[in-house]
């Protein structure tokens, strides 16, 4: 659809495969040798939406679905 409609594709092939399949992945190695700790998701989608709304990127995505 978007080759018809002349817009660039929400979703790529390879997103969809990705999406279509059960990955698993750790931070574990991460963990162990570098000392990686991830912070809770809440709190990084609640930074993630602010980003999107301080820098209008909401609105854009409002206007393509």
């Amino acid at each position: 659809y978007s080759f018809i409609l002349k817009r660039k594709a929400l979703f790529t092939p390879y997103t969809i495969h990705t999406l279509t399949r059960y990955y698993t992945f750790s931070h574990e190695k991460a963990y162990k040798e570098l000392g990686y700790s991830p912070r809770p998701l809440r709190e990084s989608v609640a930074d993630t939406v602010k980003w999107f709304e301080k820098n209008r990127e909401i609105k854009k995505i409002a206007r393509i679905a």
